[in-house]
């Protein structure tokens, strides 16, 4: 699958949910997911645009931006992560024209978030080093069948082996609208291969593994990528 390194945002991600799946569907909050590779020379530039972007909406006092960038492979690829009604704050055809410029490629993708696929609170919500994010596609026919799975075995079992925050959404414009995004913020790298040895710790290991793979039977793809934090290139008015 094409989405290449995707998506999420910290502490603003608090409020980030496809075919009928979930009653609340049509109430759903969204954010904007753009996925930018910048061409090699380029990306101090970038960078620097961004950071003009920044400030500005630092000065509006409005909405947020969040930037992550690639750990592994492309290390020029951006998630970048902001409101889904989009942002108010005005740019010049200028300054439009160089981020043009500067990018090799970029994707955009419009997400639903799903309140009830995650560990966390929003009060409890805080910043992080990484993001590691799984991307799992599953055929439209058994699109209902993994929201449950999610919702009724796999969350609650993060939650009660102690995981502190996993948040979930699903593409809905920009892509296949059967894609599921599920992220967890991490602090450092040990802790990323170590979800399924939590689970067992949790609930047994052959449980978990049956858990687990009662899911992973429904999926037609996955990837999982792994980001860092970028700070200095992200704002929040929050």
């Amino acid at each position: 699958m094409k989405f290449a390194p995707t998506l999420l945002a910290l502490v603003c991600f608090a409020t980030w949910s496809p075919s009928t799946t979930s009653a609340q569907e049509d109430v759903l909050p969204t954010i904007t997911a753009r996925v930018v590779t910048v061409k090699g020379d380029s990306v101090a530039r970038w960078e620097s645009l961004i950071k003009e972007r920044v400030l500005e909406s630092r000065a509006r006092g409005e909405g947020f931006l969040q930037v992550y960038q690639v750990v592994r492979g492309t290390a020029q690829t951006f998630l970048i992560i902001s409101p889904g009604s989009g942002s108010t704050v005005p740019f010049t055809d200028n300054w439009a024209a160089a981020v043009l410029d500067a990018r090799a490629s970029a994707s955009h993708y419009t997400l639903q978030v799903y309140p009830e696929l995650r560990t966390s609170t929003p009060d409890t919500v805080r910043p992080t080093a990484f993001v590691y994010e799984r991307i799992r596609t599953v055929p439209p026919s058994r699109a209902n069948d993994y929201y449950r799975w999610q919702r009724d075995e796999l969350l609650p079992a993060l939650r009660d082996a102690g995981v502190r925050d996993v948040r979930t959404a699903r593409i809905a414009f920009g892509g296949n609208i059967n894609t599921w995004l599920r992220f967890a913020f991490i602090d450092d790298f040990p802790t990323v291969n170590s979800g399924q040895n939590i689970l067992a710790e949790s609930m047994g290991a052959q449980q978990a593994q049956e858990m687990l793979n009662r899911g992973r039977g429904m999926t037609s793809s996955e990837t999982d990528i792994i980001y860092s934090f970028r700070a200095d290139l992200s704002y929040s008015s929050n």
